[in-house]
């Protein structure tokens, strides 16, 4: 299963070996909340809508995540019961609407999973690229091959996604999706690029509320 960028103080559910995300979490997470403020303004004021002029999906703009049992073939195993740490510095009124959640396929010996991470506020540090995709995979994607990053459609979501291989080997892919205030970030392990590209929209579609 893969790892979750939550720090190492919170239960760890997946079996996989530690520390595949982890290195850079924390000064990221810091940077990111120092420019909190900015970076929401950013994504609903303008700035966001400048950043998804390319792949971009017209759709209701999107309020909230939902954590659905199942996605298709992908069932939920494991949820973080909170979402970073008690010092992390994310206020609690955006840490409260965050998630970071696995999703394997079990008729697959669980070679296939999925971990989402992410909700509405969550920081993206407006330093850096104009592509906000490109910054928010910095933040919180560590292990994302960035360069190699192309544009995904994100479907009935809207707003714009992307994916890169991850360093660490092939069939594992970092990706991104920012729509207004609401960004989440996906690591799938044991996919193809266009399986992928296949069941990020459909992630999106079960997860994203409007």
């Amino acid at each position: 299963m893969p790892e979750s960028r939550v720090p190492a103080a919170l239960a760890e559910p997946s079996p996989v070996a530690a520390g595949r995300h982890r290195a850079g979490r924390l000064a990221a997470t810091m940077l990111g909340l120092a420019l909190l403020a900015a970076g929401a303004a950013a994504c609903s004021s303008g700035g966001g809508s400048g950043d998804q002029k390319s792949g971009s999906t017209a759709a209701a703009a999107p309020t909230g995540i939902t954590v659905p049992d199942k996605i298709g073939f992908l069932k939920k195993e494991a949820e973080d019961a909170k979402f970073g740490t008690p010092d992390d510095g994310i206020p609690a009124s955006v840490r409260k609407n965050l998630h970071s959640v696995n999703y394997a396929d079990p008729a697959d010996n669980l070679h296939h999973y999925v971990l989402v991470e992410g909700g509405p506020g969550l920081p993206i540090t407006t330093d850096g690229s104009s592509d906000v995709i490109q910054r928010l995979l910095s933040e919180w994607m560590m292990s994302a091959n960035r360069p190699k990053a192309a544009k995904v459609s994100p479907g009935s979501a809207g707003g714009t996604a992307e994916c890169a291989p991850e360093y660490s080997g092939k069939d594992r892919f970092d990706c991104g999706w920012v729509n207004g205030k609401v960004a989440l970030v996906m690591s799938f392990t044991g996919f193809t690029l266009d399986e992928t590209k296949a069941q990020l929209p459909k992630i999106l579609a079960a997860m994203v509320t409007s």
